[in-house]
């Protein structure tokens, strides 16, 4: 399998192509440290690819993108679209991160009635990562590496779980 991820160098991202390396599959990287604008991405960069994981956030990129991927692919079964998204979509909180994550909910959920291809909306919670160091630490945050082993399991599946949601544990 080919697997496309933005945002592949760091947290989350770059556990999950770790993950799909480990099984033998390609990993086609897209990431801030390379100098990619996540804005420049095209269909042209992954369209050979079997699925898009769609990580990095950078205000409504990841909804630009799914939205582009999506009217690529959505009618073709064998592609799959997995988007990143976060449980602070759920919050009354009023900020850009919150709200293109509810608008990439809202895409997500309604990608599945209408297309072919595989939608998974991966809603986690407090990450302990340097994308969320200006958080307060807590000591329940999941652990990166056991949100990419869950993640890499749920969109792996013989079973299709179009959303998810993943929290720590509380104590």
């Amino acid at each position: 399998m080919k697997v496309a991820i933005t945002g592949h160098k760091n947290g989350l991202g770059k556990e999950l192509a770790a993950w799909f390396v480990g099984s033998n599959d390609e990993v086609v990287g897209f990431d801030k440290e390379d100098g990619f604008d996540a804005n420049d991405l095209t269909m042209n960069d992954i369209e050979d690819c079997d699925m898009f994981i769609n990580n990095a956030w950078d205000q409504f990129v990841q909804i630009k993108l799914f939205d582009m991927v999506y009217n690529s692919w959505r009618h073709n079964r064998k592609k799959t679209i997995v988007n990143i998204s976060s449980m602070a979509a759920n919050k009354e909180i009023i900020d850009n991160y919150s709200a293109c994550k509810k608008m990439l909910d809202e895409m997500s959920d309604r990608s599945v009635f209408y297309g072919y291809c595989k939608t998974h909306n991966i809603k986690l919670g407090y990450m302990d990562t340097s994308f969320a160091k200006h958080l307060k630490k807590q000591e329940d945050a999941l652990d990166v590496s056991e949100a990419s082993r869950l993640i890499y399991e749920v969109i792996t599946h013989k079973y299709y779980i179009p959303t998810i949601g993943i929290m720590a544990k509380k104590n």
